[in-house]
């Protein structure tokens, strides 16, 4: 089996989740009871936990945290409102119909505008390497919410965050309005995200996520791993990702060639290769030797470490980097050597 390196999505249920997955108690959660919120008793604890744990009033489950991030933006802005949000993140990336003409027609606009009607952070930052936001960055979300600001917070890997910060993901939620968070990255459970805020929010939310064709039959199979993947100890296994990341990171540092994107605070490594070394064929050079990579940006490559990546998956998976980056260099000839440093 190959080392897969992607993306930290590709886990697999572990015995615990398959466990719970098996005995989960079932209802329909797109069938509204007469409190408002759906009727599968699994999904329902869920969402309750999740509220608790990021110290917010409610919580919505949702099959993804693209259509999270979507129902966040979409509770709190209307047609023509204005949403100030980094052009390198996840959200104006990738969940674009919020900002086009023919779908939800909100304006995105620069993170400096002045009174925006949403703002939109990340926490973890991919596009930098898995940064975690600064402290100085928090304060400033969390001033935001004394004005008329309202603030998202696209917390897909927030657990990764709290862990590498050495704080709660209660304290890292506490600068925005509505926070998600995937249970299916660094938390390992096989699908879903969490939307939390607060009940008027959550509740336009649950509305939204019915139009947009979110609601789920018998969701508490795919609850009942998400509960697992909250508990406290599967939180605190993250740490090892940390680690392994570090690990991976280390064994490219001695190579002319690459330039580490950011400071490697959580699961993602992220390098840079010079014009002149095609990312493409590096990848493809390590895909040879059964590990698996992805090409991000201009010339950059990312791996990811999760549940499923070992310390003896980290060892082969930098030997075989390694090599397909100097095999990759002999291949274009001599070239001027550049010093290796941080970025992001």
């Amino acid at each position: 089996m190959p080392i897969d390196l992607r993306s930290d999505t590709l886990t697999k249920p572990d015995k615990a989740m398959r466990a719970a997955m098996s005995a989960a108690e079932v209802g329909d959660d797109g069938r509204r009871g007469f409190d408002g919120r759906g009727e599968d008793p699994t999904v329902r604890e869920l969402e309750d936990q999740a509220a608790a744990l990021t110290g917010k009033e409610c919580a919505l489950f949702v099959p993804s945290g693209t259509m999270g991030n979507i129902l966040g933006v979409l509770a709190q802005t209307a047609p023509g409102d204005t949403v100030a949000v980094s052009a390198h993140t996840h959200i104006r990336a990738n969940e674009g119909a919020l900002f086009d003409e023919s779908y939800f027609r909100r304006r995105p606009v620069a993170m400096s505008s002045e009174s925006p009607t949403l703002v939109c952070l990340e926490n973890t930052f991919a596009a930098t390497g898995g940064r975690c936001l600064r402290q100085d960055e928090l304060d400033w979300a969390g001033r935001l919410r004394k004005t008329s600001t309202r603030v998202h917070l696209d917390g897909a890997r927030l657990f990764n965050a709290a862990v590498a910060s050495d704080t709660t993901v209660a304290t890292l939620s506490a600068v925005a309005d509505t926070v998600t968070f995937c249970l299916s990255k660094g938390l390992g459970a096989p699908v879903g995200s969490v939307l939390c805020g607060d009940s008027s929010t959550i509740d336009c939310a649950r509305s939204i996520r019915r139009y947009i064709g979110g609601a789920m039959r018998q969701a508490g199979v795919l609850a009942a791993a998400g509960l697992v993947a909250m508990r406290p100890d599967n939180i605190a296994r993250i740490a090892e990702d940390h680690v392994r990341a570090k690990a991976l990171a280390a064994a490219l540092r001695d190579l002319d060639a690459v330039r580490i994107i950011g400071d490697v605070e959580t699961n993602i490594v992220r390098v840079e290769l010079p014009p002149q070394l095609a990312a493409q064929r590096v990848v493809a050079r390590a895909a040879e030797s059964g590990v698996v990579l992805r090409v991000v940006g201009d010339n950059a490559i990312r791996a990811v470490t999760y549940r499923d990546v070992g310390d003896a998956d980290i060892a082969t998976a930098s030997k075989v980097w390694v090599h397909a980056i100097r095999a990759e260099e002999e291949s274009v000839g001599p070239r001027e050597s550049r010093n290796p440093r941080a970025i992001g």
